[in-house]
């Protein structure tokens, strides 16, 4: 399969590090636009309440603004502007019309350049997040993934998992100059990329962008993410249960972790595989327990935490009723057994190929899906002609080579599972609350 996607791009980078990118597409009047700069939460995981605060003041005010004198412009000017703090970099997010692009880009980069947050913005703020995370104790899913988290990962690993209420704590004692000096920290611009597609003129959008990021802090950020991705706990327990009286549907999630990483080569061949075991509507997982065991509402899986450069996990996550919670687990661990041990078919991996190459087309039909793919290549180090490439990469794929990395990475190895809900630590129900 050709492409000629990454053709039409526009590419170079700057001085101070940061990659441009700009393509020019059919869409009339719509402009979308990402950014990444400097480092992310990852950068200091033992105080997540400092990222957590800063994602809920950005975007911030400007000098002689206030936010909500900046909220306000983006809104009059009829942009969708989003700024928050990933795992690896800051990023920021602008869909407007082609008139009035410059302003905002303007305007969001003088904000990242010198944010103006007073402390009545970081108390609102700061009690926004406290209520979120007072819900987010009763939450099936939260509490499922933070104790499979903790059970695989150990404190300094980028996939460690603190519970609500340790992150409530550490955001009641975050100050203010604590979140200051923590953006001053972050800011850089060294592996950083701005990408812009839509209605736009490349040579004037790529001259306004060098314009822009002059406000930012040239350089690397004072705080580089140096995470310990080898922390994992050797000795998981098979299965963590957090018993939640009258949560009915039992959130049911399974993690294992591999070794590879984004830049792997083997990393298309196991998405591939996980894919063909976990795909919502045509894996293995939803056929077999929903499909014709009906003992779920549905089961996926998928590779996670590959995003940012680290080694990974093996993701599934089923919703069963507690009264059948014990078939359910038994028969989802088989299913992902049997998937360890004997690998996938050809006709599976034929039709993966098949699915695969028709969403990736659909996948690039979109300003949003090709910022994104855009931003992510740009991200990962990788060219931007990987966008033309992957399409082969996918259809060359045998089935010899995507079953040798499942036995590599999964085989043999048990899974480990939570989860949290109506039942006991037997995976029995709980007696309703009368």
């Amino acid at each position: 399969m050709d492409t000629s996607f990454a053709q039409r791009v526009q590419y170079e980078r700057l001085e101070n590090g940061i990659d441009v990118a700009v393509l020019k597409t059919g869409v009339s009047d719509v402009v979308r636009c990402s950014v990444r700069f400097g480092s992310g939460s990852d950068a200091l995981p033992s105080k997540p309440g400092r990222s957590m605060l800063l994602s809920g003041l950005l975007p911030a005010g400007v000098r002689g603004a206030s936010r909500d004198d900046v909220l306000e412009l983006f809104e009059s000017l009829g942009a969708r502007v989003s700024v928050s703090v990933g795992a690896a970099a800051i990023e920021a997010h602008v869909t407007c019309r082609k008139a009035v692009f410059a302003e905002v880009l303007t305007t969001l980069f003088d904000m990242c350049g010198s944010p103006r947050v007073t402390e009545r913005d970081f108390r609102e703020v700061r009690m926004r997040i406290l209520n979120t995370l007072r819900i987010a104790r009763d939450d099936t899913s939260t509490r499922a993934r933070t104790a499979l988290m903790r059970a695989l990962y150990a404190k300094g690993n980028p996939h460690f998992a603190y519970t609500p209420e340790e992150l409530a704590k550490d955001v009641e004692r975050t100050t203010l100059a604590d979140v200051r000096e923590h953006y001053r920290n972050l800011v850089g611009t060294v592996g950083g990329n701005v990408v812009v597609v839509g209605d736009v003129q490349p040579r004037a959008t790529r001259s306004l962008i060098r314009d822009c990021v002059q406000s930012l802090h040239e350089g690397r950020s004072a705080l580089r993410s140096m995470v310990q991705s080898d922390r994992v706990v050797s000795n998981a327990a098979a299965r963590t249960v957090v018993s939640m009286r009258d949560k009915m549907n039992i959130d049911t999630m399974f993690a294992l972790p591999v070794s590879i990483t984004r830049d792997c080569d083997e990393r298309i061949a196991l998405e591939a595989g996980v894919a063909i075991l976990g795909s919502s509507g045509t894996g293995r997982l939803f056929r077999v327990l929903r499909s014709e065991r009906s003992l779920t509402y549905g089961a996926v899986a998928s590779l996670a935490g590959l995003t940012e450069g680290y080694p990974g996990f093996l993701l599934g996550r089923a919703l069963f009723p507690n009264d059948v919670y014990q078939t359910g687990e038994a028969a989802f661990l088989e299913v992902v057994t049997k998937w360890q041990d004997k690998g996938v078919t050809s006709s599976e991996l034929r039709r993966y190929k098949q699915e695969a190459l028709g969403r990736y087309t659909v996948s690039l039909t979109t300003t949003a899906s090709m910022c994104a793919a855009l931003s992510a290549v740009l991200s990962a180090g990788r060219p931007v002609e990987y966008l033309d490439q992957y399409p082969n990469l996918v259809q060359d794929l045998r089935l010899s080579e995507v079953n040798s990395v499942i036995e590599e990475q999964c085989s043999g190895r048990t899974v480990t599972l939570a989860a949290a809900g109506s039942i006991d630590t037997n995976g029995k129900p709980l007696a309703a609350t009368k």
